[in-house]
């Protein structure tokens, strides 16, 4: 990963940290994702840099679960 690769995954995982799985007073006290933090903890979390539909398509594709 690159440093401008790891700079989103930083970038991404502190928005996780801040705006997702924090309890969130307009959805009665839950956190907007209840599969966040659990996700990121359990490393399931994978950052994908494309440039358009096909990028898309083949992160898709190429997904297990």
């Amino acid at each position: 990963m690159n440093l401008e690769n790891q700079a989103v995954y930083k970038d991404l995982r502190s928005w996780s940290k801040q705006v997702l799985e924090v309890p969130n007073p307009h959805l009665s006290g839950l956190p907007a994702c209840p599969y966040a933090k659990k996700s990121w903890s359990e490393n399931r979390v994978c950052v994908i840099e494309g440039t358009g539909l096909l990028d898309l398509k083949k992160a898709i594709e190429s997904y297990k679960a």
